[in-house]
């Protein structure tokens, strides 16, 4: 029985690890252990500014919560939006997306979601 109860509890761990990794969207409406988390709302962000650690792997969980609406995140080197670091997927709400890369050098960067441009925006700070 409890050998059972073992692998019944393993599966479940399993099937939540993966949930929300490996850059696709799910519906389960959590994030897990991302380094940032992202709520896109309303048509913004609810943040204006993210930190993230120079040259590492880092993993962005935008929950999008816009009911119907499609949303992303994606890193420039500068508000032209001319040079992409990094360009999410696209995922309409309610869903989230574990977006992972490797961050860039440490400066200042702009963040958007390309879907609404001038409408959610931000900074990424590199340390």
């Amino acid at each position: 029985m409890r050998a059972l109860a073992l692998v019944a509890v393993t599966a479940a761990v399993s099937f939540l690890a993966a949930s929300c990794g490996g850059g696709g969207g799910n519906q389960n409406g959590s994030c897990g252990e991302a380094t940032v988390e992202l709520i896109a709302r309303d048509l913004s962000f609810d943040k204006e500014e993210i930190t993230l650690t120079a040259v590492a792997e880092t993993t962005v969980c935008l929950d999008n919560q816009d009911q119907g609406l499609p949303h992303n995140l994606s890193i420039y080197e500068d508000d032209t939006a001319e040079k992409p670091i990094f360009q999410g997927d696209i995922i309409e709400a309610p869903d989230t997306i574990d977006y992972t890369f490797t961050a860039p050098d440490a400066g200042t960067y702009f963040f958007r979601c390309d879907v609404h441009p001038t409408q959610m925006t931000g900074t990424v700070i590199v340390e």
